[in-house]
């Protein structure tokens, strides 16, 4: 996972931190539960997509917002794909063996 992330980020399609992100989570997840981690990854970042698309066809004027939240209004300033891996990584987490070995 770590190479398939820093070949994302060597194209542009990754922050080096997003690659990082997805290597770390794979580990925490495990190789049987991957392709789903993988899938709902790539759906919530789907998502991500869509409602950063949104935000920034209607900026909001003349209200106070932090500077992370203004970056995002500019078109080049990519998306915070972490926030898409943390996500599945945390739908996941319940059937994992971590979580499955001492609920039982």
């Amino acid at each position: 996972m770590l190479v398939a992330g820093i070949a994302l980020f060597a194209f542009g399609g990754f922050g080096g931190g997003d690659a990082k992100l997805l290597a770390v989570g794979a580990l925490w997840i495990g190789f049987d539960q991957l392709p789903l981690f993988l899938a709902l990854t790539a759906a919530l970042g789907g998502i991500l997509a869509l409602v950063i698309v949104k935000y920034r066809a209607h900026p909001v004027l003349g209200v106070y917002a932090p500077d992370w939240a203004m970056k995002l209004h500019k078109p080049g300033s990519g998306i915070p794909y972490g926030i898409a891996i943390a996500g599945a990584a945390l739908l996941v987490l319940p059937v994992t063996p971590w979580i499955v070995a001492t609920a039982g």
